[in-house]
């Protein structure tokens, strides 16, 4: 099977990204990190928003997907936490369902929300847009780094 466009762009975007999967159910959360490893530099993985924390405390992921019903601490509370650490912090939310969290989702401010089962092309575009947005700030830090740099010699 040869690669489609969506595909080759994550590639793309996502090859020097890393990413932690959120995720209580462990087949679903194996098959996801499975399936970010072939896009991703580094692919994590947790199965609760307490053992996501725990994680991310240790590492720096450009991506946080996390699911929403999970035991311990569900995926709106991990959002909050997150975004209390780190305000620029991508965050992808993984929904069997749409309810009244979608508020509180906004609210927080998360860039996006992907229903389960997900559509695997609408799913690749997600991700693939986030890692745009992402390289594209990195760059953009970088040149500004530069341009202040050139000005203090």
């Amino acid at each position: 099977m040869g690669e489609n466009y969506l595909t080759k762009e994550l590639k793309f975007y996502a090859s020097n990204l890393n990413i932690l999967v959120v995720e209580d159910d462990f087949e679903l959360r194996n098959s996801l990190k499975e399936f970010m490893e072939i896009f991703f530099k580094e692919v994590a993985s947790a199965e609760n928003g307490i053992e996501a924390i725990k994680k991310y405390k240790k590492n720096k992921y450009d991506i946080v997907l996390t699911d929403i019903n999970m035991p311990l601490m569900d995926g709106i509370e991990l959002s909050k936490e997150l975004r209390l650490m780190n305000k620029e912090q991508c965050i992808l939310v993984l929904s069997a369902f749409i309810d009244d969290f979608v508020i509180d989702l906004i609210d927080i401010g998360i860039q996006g929300l992907i229903l389960k089962p997900y559509d695997v092309n609408k799913f690749l575009q997600t991700l693939s847009k986030n890692c745009e947005n992402i390289i594209m700030k990195k760059e953009y830090k970088r040149s500004q780094f530069k341009v202040i740099n050139k000005k203090n010699l």
